[in-house]
């Protein structure tokens, strides 16, 4: 069902709602309260603070705080707003469907980007937006598995061997190594820069040796890399990756969320681009 008449047609705001520009700096304790009620990898976590790729907004009633929103609008998401993180505390959210028309018309925001676990966010991406797509598919760690291939060997990356291993297409060069027979066959490692405790792993294996079972013997090695740094281990990938999706799942992990794209329904914009893929 489109909701192109929602701008106009309700005010069910019990106050004065105001809705001012503030910096990353300015929500640190309206994020953590975000941070803790999704309780999983946060995908977009570290957009905030890449460059000026990210704007933030303070939500108050009254002159009383009530949640944040924020937009990206630079890098990949150049020529879009594109609302990604929106909180509103639980005492008011039940008036947030009147609190997120006013941002979208405050902020003239064009796109809506939630992980569909996100309680909050995703039921209004799902109501306010049309073309919804699945970016990637987020994977949690849910059984420890211990597959074996005869001859293989994991290992961490020397120095001096970063400029023989083979040409990577997908993945950076990862830290760690997959050798089977002494032929390093695959690298992967651990990205940190997403919410704590969690580390994202992510591996590539060299084309002549996939379809193999290789990718999964080194995601579940990267698995063990995470909890022995005091990290949870967690992954992601396109939705149309099969042999990803596979190796990902045979190495012990379940699907857990969707990262969700709509396009706002409000016939008072004119057309704006599809934001571009989202950075690791």
């Amino acid at each position: 069902m489109l909701r192109a008449d929602l701008y106009t047609r309700r005010d069910f705001t019990f106050g004065k709602m105001i809705i001012k520009p503030t910096s990353i700096d300015g929500i640190v304790s309206w994020r953590e309260r975000y941070r803790e009620e999704m309780a999983c990898q946060i995908i977009h976590d570290s957009l905030h603070r890449r460059g000026n790729w990210a704007q933030t907004f303070i939500l108050k009633l009254n002159e009383e705080p009530v949640g944040y929103g924020s937009l990206l609008c630079d890098g990949p998401w150049s020529g879009t707003r594109t609302v990604f993180e929106f909180y509103v505390v639980r005492g008011r959210r039940s008036q947030v469907f009147s609190h997120f028309d006013a941002f979208l018309s405050k902020t003239e925001a064009t796109h809506i980007s939630s992980q569909s676990n996100d309680r909050l966010l995703t039921p209004l991406l799902l109501y306010y937006s049309n073309d919804i797509k699945s970016e990637k598919i987020l994977f949690e760690d849910c059984v420890s598995e211990c597959h074996v291939i005869k001859g293989a060997s994991f290992r961490k990356k020397k120095e001096l061997e970063a400029s023989s291993i083979f040409e990577h297409t997908r993945e950076p060069v990862g830290d760690w190594l997959l050798e089977i027979d002494g032929e390093v066959v695959g690298t992967g490692g651990v990205m940190k820069h997403y919410n704590p405790p969690y580390g994202d792993i992510y591996m590539e294996i060299v084309e002549t040796h996939r379809r193999k079972g290789y990718g999964t013997i080194l995601v579940q090695a990267l698995k063990k890399v995470c909890y022995e740094s005091g990290l949870v281990p967690c992954c992601r990938c396109d939705p149309q990756n099969e042999a990803s999706i596979k190796t990902i799942q045979k190495a012990g992990f379940q699907p857990c969320a969707h990262l969700l794209t709509g396009t706002i329904n409000n016939p008072n914009q004119s057309s704006h681009e599809t934001p571009a893929s989202a950075p690791p």
